[in-house]
Formats: C-alpha cells, sequence, structure tokens
C-alpha cells in the first residue's frame, strides 16, 4: 500500500498534516524522527513536521536523512524546512520578533510543481521564532512574504522543498491545494484511500493474520470496539466472540438494547451480567481514582472469566486507534502510561493473549466513515462517547444502587429530550451529574428534600459543530447548534436586542458565519423610484434620530460580515482593536478576536476570518481582496449579501429621489444638523439616515461621526468601477451648505453602512 510518512519532531500540528494527507484520499503515517522506519517501495514521499525546538538548540532534533534526501520526494514543513536549510550549508538565525498569525504569501515561481495552481498572492499562517538568513547556493527561493524572505524554497537538481509556513492549518487558505501538488503530483500518490477500500485490504489482512484462530473482543457500545467487531466479524465470522459486560453503571435500558443492535448485526455475542459484583465492590468508596481502579480491576475478572471458557482463543482485540498509537510513541519517547481501556486493561500479560487492531491505522473520524460505509446503524456509529467507568464518575461521593437509578433516570430523559429536539447529533457528548447535595422544592403541596443534577452538552472541535462568535451583549445568542442531517443552524436568542455572529466550524476554523440581527420587525417604506427599503440600517435595532440605536453595522464591500460600529471619531492609530464598543467575544475562540491587517486576502480568507478588517493596495485602489472582484454584490442578490433573505444590497439610482445636483432636495432631504443625520420624506412617511460616518481604510478608525463638520454619512451600493464601488455619501459643514451625491465611487476597504432594499 503507498503512503506518505510523516516524520514526528514534536509539533502539535503533526496530526493535523496527517488528517489533511488522509483528506486527500491517501495513506500516511507519523513516526518519531530517530525512529524511521525501513524505506521501501510503499512509501513515496517524507514529510517533515514543524517542532517546538529552534535547530540552533543544543537538543534540537536531528534526522538522517541519508535514505530519504535526494532519493524521495521530500517537504519540509516549518521546523522541517529550517532543518533543510541549516543542516545542508544555510543560515538560521532568531527573528525580529516571533511570527504568528496570517500573512500573505507572494509565489515568485508559479512553474514550480509545488506552487501550481496558487495565486499570486494567497494567505498563509505563520508559527514560528526564527527565520532562514542564507539557504545554500543550490537552494532556490520560490515565495516569500512581506517579513519572511525565504518562505518556499526548492532544492535544485532534487524533489526536495521546504516551506516556513503551515500549509495543513485552515487558515492557509490554499494550504490543500499545496499539499496536493505535493503528495499527489510529485509524489504520485493515487488516491486510492477511502473507507470502502481500508475495509477490504483490512478484511483480506485479517483473513491472512487470523487464519482460522479464535479471537475474543471485549465490547463497550461505543463507535470504535463496535466497528472492529463488525471488521473481525467479515474477516473470521463465528471465530469472533464479544463479551458485552453490564457493570450496573450503563445508560438505562441501554445493556439490552446494545445487545439487540449487536444481534442484528450478526454478531457473536454474550452479555454477561456483573452488577452485583461492581456495585458491590465500590460501595463506600467516595476517590474518584479509586472508583476508577476498581472498575477496571473488575473488567479485567469478569472478562478473563468468560475468555478462558472459549477453547483455543489465541487473540485478544482491541479498539486502538491512530491517536492512541501516536501517543505511545510520540517523539518524546513512550508514554510512561499508554491510554488504557476500562474493559481490557492489563489482559496481555494475564491472558497470554497476541493483540490484533484493526483500527490502528484511523482517526475517529474515520472510524465513523468506516463504519457507515459498513452498513452499522446510525445509533451505534453517532452514539456520544461514554466513560468506560460508566455512571460511576458522574456520581460524586459514594455510589449506591438508589443513587445509581435516578442517575439512569435523568440521564434517559435528557437524552430522550435531545434526541426529541434534533440535537443529539449537534452535541458531541451530553450527560447528567448526581452531585453530593440536596435541594429545598415544592412538589404539590408539600415541601421537599431532593437530590440535585447537573446537565452538561458539549460541543467539539473534532468534528463539523457551530457555535458563537461574538455577540454586543452577554446572553444575546446561545445554544448554538448545527443539525447534521439537515445542514440547518439552531440557536436560543436572549431578550435583548443586538447583533452576533455565529459560524460554522471545523477543527477550530471558521468554515463560513452568519450575521444574526436581533430586532424588532424593521418597517418598510416605499420611495419615489418605487425601491422598497427597511427603515433602519443593517444592523441598527431602532430608528431613533440621532440616537446611537440607529447606527448599526460597517461592511466592507463585497464582504457579508460586518463590524461593529462605534460612538464617537476615533483617532488612535489601534482604534479598530481597541472600540469593541461592549461586545462579547467568544473565549473558546481566542485566536478570531477583532483583528486589523493590511494584508489582502481572498473571498476564502475573509469567509475563514470574518473578525478582521483587511486592507491593501490593489490596483488603484485600496482593496481587501488580493484580486478585485466586481461580482459580489449585483443586481441579483450574491451569496456574499450581507442583507435578510428578501433584501439586498441596493443599486445607486434607488436614492435618485434624495438628490438635486450635488444637493438637498427641500422637503424631501433635509440635513438635520441637530441629531446628525438627513431624513427622506415620501407619501406621509419619513426615513431616517443617520450620519454615522465610516471605518477608513488605513487604520479602521471611525471618522466623520459627530465630527467637527456636522458629520457624514457613507451608505454602500451594489454597483462597481472599475476597482472600486459607488455609494452615497451626504454631509454638512457647519460653515457652508451641505451636499448629497449618490455615485460616488471609493475603495472597497473602507467600512461603509448599508441600507437594505426588497429584492
Amino acid at each position: 500500500m503507498e503512503k506518505i510518512l510523516i516524520l514526528d519532531f514534536g509539533s502539535q500540528y503533526t496530526q493535523l498534516i496527517a488528517r489533511r494527507v488522509r483528506e486527500l484520499n491517501v495513506y500516511c503515517e507519523i513516526h518519531p524522527f530517530n525512529k524511521i522506519p525501513a524505506i521501501d517501495a510503499s512509501v513515496r514521499g517524507v514529510i517533515l513536521s514543524g517542532s517546538p525546538f529552534s535547530v540552533r538548540d543544543a537538543q534540537a532534533p536531528t534526522p538522517d536523512l541519508s535514505a530519504i534526501k535526494g532519493k524521495l520526494p521530500l517537504l519540509g514543513v516549518c521546523y522541517g524546512a529550517q532543518f533543510l536549510a541549516s543542516a545542508f550549508g544555510g543560515e538560521v538565525q532568531p527573528a525580529p520578533s516571533r511570527e504568528y498569525g496570517r500573512a500573505m504569501l507572494t509565489v515568485g515561481d508559479a512553474s514550480d510543481a509545488l506552487m501550481r495552481g496558487l495565486p499570486a498572492r494567497t494567505q498563509v499562517w505563520m508559527s514560528h521564532g526564527d527565520t532562514i538568513t542564507r539557504v545554500p547556493d543550490n537552494y532556490e527561493l520560490i515565495a516569500s512574504t512581506e517579513d519572511v524572505r525565504v518562505a518556499a524554497f526548492h532544492v535544485g537538481g532534487e524533489q526536495t522543498w521546504g516551506i516556513q509556513f503551515h500549509p495543513e492549518v485552515y487558515h492557509s487558505t490554499d494550504g490543500t491545494q499545496l499539499l496536493k501538488n505535493f503528495v499527489v503530483d510529485i509524489c504520485g500518490c493515487g488516491q486510492s484511500w477511502t473507507s470502502e477500500g481500508f475495509v477490504e485490504a483490512t478484511v483480506r489482512e485479517l483473513r491472512e493474520k487470523l487464519g482460522d484462530d479464535k479471537v475474543v473482543l471485549a465490547l463497550s457500545g461505543g463507535v470504535d470496539s463496535s466497528v472492529a467487531a463488525v471488521l473481525l466479524h467479515k474477516a473470521i465470522g463465528k471465530n469472533l466472540y464479544c463479551v458485552f459486560v453490564d457493570s450496573g453503571l450503563l445508560r438505562k435500558n441501554e445493556f439490552g438494547e446494545v445487545l439487540e443492535s449487536y444481534k442484528h448485526m450478526g454478531l457473536n455475542v454474550k452479555g454477561v451480567n456483573a452488577s452485583a459484583k461492581f456495585l458491590g465492590d465500590l460501595a463506600g468508596v467516595t476517590d474518584p481514582e479509586r472508583k476508577r481502579k476498581i472498575i477496571g480491576r473488575d473488567f479485567v475478572e469478569v472478562f478473563n472469566e468468560e475468555a478462558i471458557q472459549i477453547k483455543d482463543v489465541k487473540w485478544l482485540a482491541q479498539g486502538t486507534i491512530y491517536p492512541d498509537v501516536i501517543e505511545s510513541c510520540s517523539v518524546n519517547g513512550p508514554s510512561a502510561t499508554i491510554k488504557s481501556h476500562h474493559n481490557v486493561g492489563g489482559l496481555p500479560e494475564k491472558m497470554n493473549l497476541k493483540i490484533v487492531e484493526p483500527l490502528r491505522l484511523l482517526f475517529k473520524d474515520e472510524v465513523r466513515r468506516v463504519g457507515r460505509s459498513m452498513g452499522i446503524s446510525e445509533q451505534l456509529i453517532g452514539r456520544h462517547p461514554f466513560p468506560g467507568p460508566g455512571l460511576a464518575i458522574r456520581i460524586l461521593g459514594d455510589i449506591t444502587p438508589e443513587k445509581v437509578e435516578i442517575l439512569q433516570n435523568v440521564d434517559k430523559i435528557y437524552i430522550d429530550s435531545l434526541r426529541a429536539a434534533g440535537l443529539y447529533d449537534q452535541v458531541w457528548q451530553a450527560g447528567a451529574v448526581l452531585l453530593p447535595v440536596k435541594s429545598v422544592g415544592v412538589m404539590g403541596d408539600e415541601r421537599t428534600y431532593e437530590s440535585c443534577v447537573a446537565l452538561r452538552a458539549v460541543t467539539s472541535t473534532d468534528g463539523m459543530t457551530a457555535d458563537w462568535l461574538w455577540t454586543d451583549s452577554e446572553g444575546l445568542v446561545s445554544g448554538v447548534a448545527l443539525d447534521t442531517t439537515s445542514g440547518d443552524i439552531f440557536l436560543t436568542v436572549g431578550e435583548g436586542r443586538g447583533n452576533a455572529l455565529v459560524a460554522l466550524m471545523q477543527d477550530g476554523k471558521v468554515v463560513w458565519s452568519w450575521h444574526v440581527w436581533v430586532t424588532d420587525a424593521p418597517q418598510t417604506m416605499t420611495y419615489g423610484n418605487g425601491t422598497v427599503f427597511m427603515d433602519r440600517n443593517l444592523g441598527a435595532v431602532g430608528t431613533t434620530a440621532g440616537g446611537t440605536d440607529a447606527y448599526g453595522m460597517y461592511y466592507q464591500w463585497g464582504r457579508k460580515d460586518p463590524f461593529y460600529g462605534g460612538e464617537k471619531t476615533e483617532t488612535s492609530a489601534n482604534a479598530f482593536l481597541e472600540a469593541k464598543n461592549g461586545t462579547v467575544v467568544n473565549p473558546a475562540y481566542p485566536a478570531l478576536d477583532w483583528a486589523f491587517s493590511k494584508s489582502a486576502t481572498t473571498t476564502d480568507g475573509a469567509a475563514a476570518n470574518p473578525m478582521t478588517f483587511y486592507n491593501d493596495k490593489v490596483g488603484t485602489g485600496y482593496n481587501w481582496l488580493a484580486s478585485p472582484n466586481a461580482t459580489l454584490w449585483g443586481e441579483a442578490k450574491t451569496l456574499n449579501d450581507p442583507c435578510p433573505p428578501g433584501y439586498r444590497v441596493p443599486e445607486t439610482g434607488a436614492w435618485e429621489d434624495l438628490i438635486s445636483g450635488r444637493q438637498y432636495i427641500d422637503g424631501v432631504s433635509v440635513w438635520d444638523g441637530t441629531n446628525y443625520g438627513m431624513t427622506y420624506t415620501h407619501g406621509g412617511q419619513t426615513a431616517w439616515y443617520p450620519a454615522q460616518g465610516y471605518r477608513n481604510y488605513s487604520s479602521g478608525a471611525i471618522v466623520g461621526l459627530r465630527s467637527s463638520t456636522g458629520g457624514s454619512g457613507a451608505y454602500w451600493s451594489a454597483e462597481t468601477s472599475s476597482v472600486k464601488s459607488y455609494y452615497l455619501f451626504f454631509r454638512s459643514k457647519l460653515s457652508s451648505s451641505g451636499s448629497i451625491n449618490n455615485e460616488l465611487d471609493m475603495n472597497r476597504s473602507y467600512g461603509y453602512t448599508v441600507r437594505c432594499c426588497k429584492e
């Protein structure tokens, strides 16, 4: 089987590199740099990972690449690139400051095989404290950033490359393309690593390995052991013996329900009710660690007793998955304590059995995909992780049969309610905890003194989830959840009014985001030319003349995500970062806090970083886009249009009734010098346009808001002019007459207001 080797230098990103390679349907393995396996024909290429070390450290990892460099395709990432430079005649020195975060990569050689298909400028993710100051003579520079001259290089005459950035991180917008260039085009891998292919190959290998031998497997009812059982069953059929132990600490009715599920899967499963033993041994024990040890010991004893009754059994099967393997042979040496499973711990030594681990090559999400490809029911595949010691660790204090029964009943109500509400699949793990306290309450006409439980639901970044990124105030939105079946996102809205941003997340990174605008239903007004407008700015929670409730949010032209407003003009160079205007950023995503960047990006880069205000000089104007695009907003609603369903950003002609030449129209459009804004009156209705200024491209600062000149209004249209876009502008200078213009054009990095009209 063809594969890519990844040599681990201790980086936190190493597993993510493997995940990205696997997503390309290419098999890969992670090995410590000092334990490189034999290089045979199956190895198509090698990737050197990053590292927390510096190549200048005395204890820096130093791999032996004599069998690899110049003989196989080789890609060094971050530390890997620095090692390829310093170890072969180049120089690496401390960077003036640690480089961490986004940067714009300029491709110097678009014809290079590693760079093929990448835009001329693309966003990448940097994380390093050193920088390559000099490369060996035969090293060719193929990409750079503003701060990193040697961002990527190619070794002349070899299929060896080094890159200073991290392509495996989502913030590197074209990172997957780069990895595909290396793994598929350069290494020649056939992208045949699929769930179906894994099942076929694994079943074949298991048949050859096990022959007619008998195998015993301890089932837990969870995903890993269930998938391992089905794979083994496909390979050896009736020679697989499964044991499912009821400790008395499972969920309510789980023992019978799981056994029934396994029966329909054709598995040879024996259920053992050992609840009396477990609960008896746990009586009076309160220390959580002692509970775990007792439960682990009892599982070994019960399972051992059942296994020895199977004549001539030779193998013990375990549901070990790839993260466990990596952990046990990390670059820092084998872990002192390898993760032990509650139901098999200690068995190999006691039973003198050989070990078979059919899932040891798979990550958790791959296990689920393999299970689905084999037709395992979603009830098993989608099951929440359940702790090995069961409810024992969800009962604080001593354990009694009565407490177990209480928690089982509560847990069932909780889980059933999540399922009924369509939320079960949006939660990674949910559980109830029985607290060692009681509370006073009322039941009927009587006072009660009963047990308390805590309910907990946890989302995970391991899969696809939804979450809020920021809100105007604490509690404005909560309970954000993704329905993976329908694709719908659900959330709970609080009593307040304001704005929030929710996002679809994968591996802790934003895939897409939505502006949640919580306000009273906006009224509409038909203008003289027939255009129907909302009565308030996008993001505004009211229409009070002169009130900040009418301000709304700021937008860069063509971007769907809003930027918070302010209540006064800002002058500081860091105004954008300082003036959060009371917004609450989700502490779970500190890397996504409000940011300002003078590096242009792509639409994908902007979507992945909805809280970053971008700016760069592109063409004849300033644009947040690395390549100008005039189609993001238009006459018809587009994916990047920020307005709610049924509404869109208007054209300039929608405001033609407000203007005569460059002046206001008496009695129709009127500057209000008291409240700083403009009124438009038509058909007995009046619309209020606050002069809330704009966010300047150069610093993100708010200017023109209640200023000495009276203030100004800037409202984007959907129309464009070359690399610029048209907008409605109005102002009033206190020393002279005001002016208004619906056809000014301005650079797209400015942050302007939006007033939505009906489609």
